[in-house]
C-alpha cells in the first residue's frame, strides 16, 4: 500500500474531524512548499554565483617588491642564561 494512501485513508488522520484534518494537511503542504522554495533558492543562487564568477577580472601578475632585510638584534635572541660560575 502506498504511504500517501495510508496517510489519507487508514492513518489516525482519518479519525480527526474535518476542520482539524484540513488544518493538519494545510500545515504539511506549507512545510513541503517551504522545502521546495528553499531548494529553488539554492539552485538559483548557485546559478547567480556561477554567472558572477565569469565577470571577475583575471588574476594579475604579482608585483615583486624589493626586499629590505630586517636588522636582527642577536642579543635579544640569546636564550642562554647569563654567564655564571658552574660547579662540577
Amino acid at each position: 500500500m502506498s504511504p500517501v494512501l495510508f496517510l489519507f485513508a487508514e492513518a489516525p488522520i482519518a479519525g480527526l474531524d474535518p476542520a482539524t484534518r484540513a488544518t493538519l494537511l494545510l500545515a504539511l503542504l506549507a512545510i513541503v512548499l517551504a522545502g521546495v522554495g528553499l531548494i529553488i533558492m539554492v539552485i538559483l543562487g548557485g546559478r547567480m554565483v556561477r554567472r558572477w564568477s565569469r565577470f571577475t577580472p583575471p588574476n594579475r601578475p604579482v608585483v615583486k617588491r624589493p626586499h629590505v632585510p630586517v636588522p636582527l638584534d642577536l642579543a635579544s635572541l640569546n636564550d642562554d642564561p647569563p654567564d655564571t660560575e658552574t660547579i662540577i
